[in-house]
């Protein structure tokens, strides 16, 4: 789920449009502001990935938020430029907070092209999802085979199997990342047998619901994350 603000002095479009964002699962808008005075300190309290911003406001104007979003390392916040200001978006150009920018029109067009953009962002976090999944399992940054690991649960997800053999993700994994098939299942279980050996073995007995004499495996840490890590 993505937070987002809309920012725009039509209060009219600023509604309709939190209306329709509201109805997907992708997308939640959390505040509308109609004044460039605040947004800055509203980014700030809240924390939105996206920020949904005109830039003729009253107060400070969109180029001047930008550019503040742009100066502030603490902020994280992306911004959707909503404008068909041409002029206005040319100076924009080399913004790196900027993801996309939308010509005013229809809200459901333009609702329709945030839902798209929002989809897509929220899909990258698979693979933050899927980290926070095995470290908390134990696995190590560190270790070259958590990040083969992390490609065939993401695989496997994205499959939508109940189950899926290990030797065929080992190979999908393989060509993605241009690896001998060996080296990708070897690496795996190298950083399996790590995670075991050096984390809590309790907690993970208990996570994956292991046998008494079970001891973590590669498969294991992938057929159950299916329970753990929601994609849709």
């Amino acid at each position: 789920m993505i937070n987002a603000i809309i920012a725009d002095d039509n209060k009219d479009l600023c509604m309709l449009l939190a209306n329709e964002l509201n109805t997907t699962k992708d997308i939640k808008v959390i505040e509308m502001l109609s004044d460039g005075s605040h947004i800055i300190q509203e980014i700030k309290r809240l924390h939105p990935q996206i920020i949904i911003l005109d830039l003729k406001l009253p107060g400070k104007n969109g180029l001047q938020i930008i550019e503040e979003i742009e100066n502030d390392d603490e902020i994280k916040t992306k911004v959707i430029v909503l404008s068909g200001e041409n002029a206005y978006v040319a100076k924009l150009r080399d913004s790196r907070c900027v993801i996309s920018y939308i010509g005013k029109g229809d809200f459901k067009e333009i609702s329709m092209k945030i839902k798209e953009i929002s989809h897509r962002m929220d899909k990258k976090s698979i693979n933050q999802l899927i980290l926070d999944y095995l470290l908390d399992l134990g696995f190590s940054t560190t270790n070259s085979g958590t990040d083969l690991m992390k490609d065939c649960i993401r695989v496997f997800l994205l499959k939508r199997k109940k189950d899926i053999k290990l030797k065929e993700l080992i190979k999908i994994v393989s060509k993605i990342n241009i690896i001998e098939s060996y080296k990708v299942k070897n690496n795996i279980h190298t950083s399996t047998k790590a995670a075991w050996n050096t984390g809590n073995q309790q907690h993970i007995i208990e996570k994956l619901k292991l046998g008494a004499t079970e001891a973590l495996s590669p498969k294991k840490v992938i057929t159950m994350s299916r329970y753990y890590i929601d994609i849709d």
